[in-house]
């Protein structure tokens, strides 16, 4: 009789190997709590309480109980503060649900709470006038005014709210930008234009006309209004160039004057008091910004500070802005970060970063760590069509590509594309439509649209809004449009994949686990069957939540190859360098590449 034994010992090893991946403790989440579980942590990170410190004597007073405080501010006189508080009641499943939000005002004297617009799960966003003591907000489409002495709000834009034209019977719809200076009047904004209206007698003059087409419209934001009441600033982007800067309208002649008008990149204005001063950020739109001051009429101007003289001596990516059309026919932008050392009439690799819009420059880390391997970086937008989503990245990736091609600059056989989030969702898509690409990265990007609705418990009932309303752009619900979750879904159309991809994801991510990003493509017979699937790294932390979040990376391509501290695929590939911790067991991505 011949028998296979078991060694010495076998079960005991067995069972404890198995054990130390698989168990863990037992939790129980009860659906007839208020709260999700993790929704319950989360509540806690909000937990603070209201105080004040004496800055002479560092004395701090507690003026508010714990909760969730948001919105707090001093009433110009001093003796008073007002906010929102915040009061979540239950986990939300539908917009607009599960908080309640209430407007107070305390008096420092040892008063209790005044509610000023009770408790309500419609949130109120007040615009406070300087005095502290009124506020107004929009709600569908009118301006409401909220004086704290009076007992309702009152309606500043009902009379105001006509017809668009006599061919459109579309109504005016208003929204508070600004308070004057005195807290008489309102700076408004409208679909044509920017508006002033008084407080007292409810008058309305319209300032600034808009120009009429949208895309074409420059893109301003209100930075300043002069104390004088004369100046109102606002930055200045045009839709179609880098020229930008920040302009004035003068209230008394209507005219617009230019103080800095350039393709510089501009940001965060602040005026003093007399207005004879000006703080901003300022980049030449390839460097980090600095600081900057100028006077009033920007005549002299002086960059205040140095924040990063490490770069000082560093060559960096130059950047042009590229128009191109999608396949609809819609002009677009993209940014082109130049190769450090870029020699006119060679041809360059190039990688593509996608997300959604792109259009002003600006430093930007990975596009620099891309240009100096010596390769074009390039960010192009898209344009969206709810219910097809997925199609835009086909429709407009390509096609910004092969613009450049055709200048001569870009190698047409080594184009490389990745994202992150919802780029990486979105290469995972671009590469189940076209071989287009030599290689392709997904950092932390959903690959399966209907188990990612509820796969990630720490953002809770997020990703079934984002899918149905939000950035997903689905809009339907799983149960009234599946086949729409099947076509957005890359596991769907994994044997279509031809292109090296590169997943990397960690447990720290939100919104993607490990899980959901790498293994559902992993376990596909078809894209398993044509690929190599290597493993560089994994470990297995067991959570109190009863769940596994393995940080792992994995590669699937054609050809892999792996060697020390990196993994390459040939002819063309990617090539991901690793520095693992050995203390925290840590790993962290320097680089990927493309691999002639």
């Amino acid at each position: 009789m011949l028998l296979s034994l078991r060694p010495e010992a076998w079960a005991e090893e067995a069972q404890q190997a198995f054990g130390v991946i698989t168990s863990g403790p037992v939790v129980i989440q009860d659906s007839r709590n208020d709260f999700l579980a993790w929704d319950r942590v989360r509540n806690l990170a909000n937990r603070q309480v209201a105080a004040l410190v004496n800055v002479s004597s560092g004395a701090v007073e507690e003026i508010l109980s714990e909760g969730d405080v948001q919105g707090l501010r001093f009433g110009e006189s001093g003796d008073f503060v007002t906010y929102t508080a915040v009061k979540p009641q239950k986990t939300a499943y539908e917009r607009n649900e599960g908080t309640e939000y209430e407007i107070l005002k305390l008096v420092l004297d040892g008063s209790a709470p005044e509610s000023i617009v009770a408790p309500s799960e419609r949130r109120t966003n007040p615009n406070w006038n300087k005095a502290g003591d009124a506020f107004v907000y929009s709600e569908e489409g009118n301006v409401f005014l909220r004086e704290l002495e009076e007992d309702s709000a009152a309606n500043l834009t009902e009379q105001h709210r006509v017809s668009m034209s006599e061919d459109d019977s579309t109504k005016m719809s208003f929204s508070p930008v600004r308070w004057s200076p005195d807290d008489q009047s309102i700076l408004m904004s409208s679909q044509t234009g920017w508006h002033i209206l008084d407080t007292d007698s409810h008058g309305l003059e319209l300032v600034l006309p808009l120009e009429e087409d949208e895309e074409l419209r420059p893109s301003r934001s209100v930075q300043s209004w002069s104390e004088d009441g004369r100046y109102i600033y606002f930055t200045y982007s045009a839709s179609d160039e880098w020229q930008r800067g920040l302009k004035r309208l003068d209230l008394q002649s209507g005219s617009v004057e230019t103080m800095v008008l350039d393709e510089n990149l501009y940001r965060s204005f602040n005026f003093s008091d007399d207005g004879s001063t000006v703080i901003y950020r300022m980049s030449d739109g390839n460097r980090p910004d600095e600081i900057w001051a100028a006077s009033g009429d920007f005549s002299e101007r002086k960059q205040m500070t140095d924040l990063n003289p490490q770069l000082s001596d560093l060559p960096l990516s130059k950047t042009e802005l590229i128009e191109y059309l999608d396949i609809d026919g819609n002009t677009l932008y993209g940014i082109l970060y130049y190769p450090v050392g870029y020699e006119p009439g060679r041809k360059y690799p190039l990688v593509a970063e996608i997300y959604e819009q792109f259009f002003d420059n600006g430093y930007n880390e990975n596009m620099n760590l891309i240009t100096a391997q010596g390769w074009f970086g390039f960010r192009p937008s898209v344009q969206f069509e709810e219910g097809f989503p997925g199609e835009a990245w086909l429709k407009a990736v390509p096609s910004a590509i092969n613009k450049l091609v055709d200048r001569g600059i870009v190698d047409n056989d080594k184009i490389g594309v990745y994202g992150q989030s919802y780029g990486g969702y979105a290469v995972n898509l671009l590469i189940t439509q076209t071989d287009r690409f030599a290689a392709a990265a997904n950092v932390s990007g959903k690959v399966n649209i209907i188990s990612f609705l509820g796969d990630s418990p720490r953002i809770t009932t997020r990703n079934y809004r984002a899918a149905e309303i939000g950035q997903d752009r689905i809009g339907a619900t799983l149960w009234e449009q599946p086949q729409k979750y099947i076509e957005h879904s890359a596991i769907m159309f994994a044997d279509r994949i031809n292109t090296p991809l590169l997943m990397l994801s960690g447990e720290g991510g939100l919104e993607r686990t490990c899980n959901e990003s790498t293994g559902d493509v992993l376990r596909a017979p078809s894209a398993r069957k044509r690929s190599c699937l290597g493993e560089l790294y994994e470990w297995r932390p067991w959570g109190r939540g009863g769940r596994v979040l393995p940080r792992t990376l994995w590669i699937i391509g054609n050809g892999c190859s792996i060697g020390s501290g990196s993994i390459s695929m040939r002819p063309t590939g990617i090539a991901l360098f690793l520095r693992v911790n050995p203390e925290t067991q840590r790993m962290r991505c320097h680089l990927f590449g493309l691999r002639a």
